[in-house]
């Protein structure tokens, strides 16, 4: 969640008057969508508090909350021929975000190996695979696996050369060469 306030301006440090001038405004912010706030602006006031340098402003800026209504008093004009507008808006509420952005439903599975047996604990898992690797799992033997303590996968695996071969050129691992690979879903029984 985003709390913090900001009015969207970036200050003119040459500005030496009385106020705090703006030197540009961020596209899509607060100042621009909701004060329409534009380069040259000279902001002297904000709600009950005069702005009289950069420091008011940040005084000004610290007071508010989400939801509050802001008016900023503005001079506008060129050279010495200003006006004075108010312009009032409310600052929107606080703006929530992902911190892990989901697009697909999420699982969790923990597993446990040894001697062609796999023990798996999972949640909301759907279809999972364990490719073979014949340094890793007996191919003379069966391979159990278990999911939440019920087995579904009680069977041998035989080598396959064509899904060998394509793993191979996909991944171009020397190292680990997988010969086939259990493809299940702990949703269906055995």
């Amino acid at each position: 969640m985003d709390s913090s306030i900001t009015l969207g301006i970036v200050p003119a440090d040459t500005f030496s008057g009385y106020g705090v001038q703006v030197a540009s405004v961020v596209a899509g912010s607060f100042a621009e969508k909701r004060l329409t706030l534009q380069e040259g602006d000279i902001i002297i006031r904000g709600n009950d508090l005069n702005i009289s340098n950069l420091d008011d402003l940040n005084k000004f800026k610290s007071s508010l909350e989400h939801g509050d209504r802001v008016a900023i008093r503005i001079k506008r004009g060129i050279r010495n021929n200003y006006n004075e507008l108010v312009m009032v808006s409310r600052i929107p509420p606080p703006r929530n975000y992902l911190l892990f952005k989901r697009e697909l439903p999420s699982a969790e599975v923990k597993a446990v190996y040894k001697d062609n047996h796999f023990d798996i604990q999972g949640s909301r898992v759907g279809v999972f695979r364990i490719l073979v690797d014949p340094e890793m799992i007996d191919i003379n033997k069966n391979i159990v696996v278990m999911f939440n303590g019920r087995k579904i996968f009680d069977d041998r695996i035989t080598p396959d050369i064509a899904y060998t071969l394509h793993n191979f050129l996909s991944n171009r691992d020397r190292k680990l060469v997988f010969v086939n690979e259990v493809r299940l879903s702990p949703l269906v029984g055995p």
